[in-house]
């Protein structure tokens, strides 16, 4: 959610510019250089955390800083 979020809010700040002839259009040009880097980022990481949450072995799950988090957790 964050991430599109933040998507937005680029892209909502450019075409306000563009709009208003603040800026030349070829500024939404950046939009995609920008923000395509944060998203392999955020896939990279979802695909590791994943990866190791999902893991049988449990010496991959101890080395694991955040391997808690992904315990399934059952209500009371």
């Amino acid at each position: 959610m964050n991430t599109g979020i933040q998507d937005a809010l680029n892209l909502g700040w450019k075409l306000a510019h563009v709009c208003g002839g603040a800026a030349p259009e070829d500024l939404l040009e950046t939009y995609e250089a920008e923000r395509a880097p944060v998203g392999r980022s955020v896939l990279r990481f979802t695909d590791r955390a994943f990866t190791i949450g999902t893991s049988r072995n449990p010496l991959l799950r101890l080395l694991a800083p955040s391997s808690p988090r992904w315990r399934c957790v059952r209500p009371a």
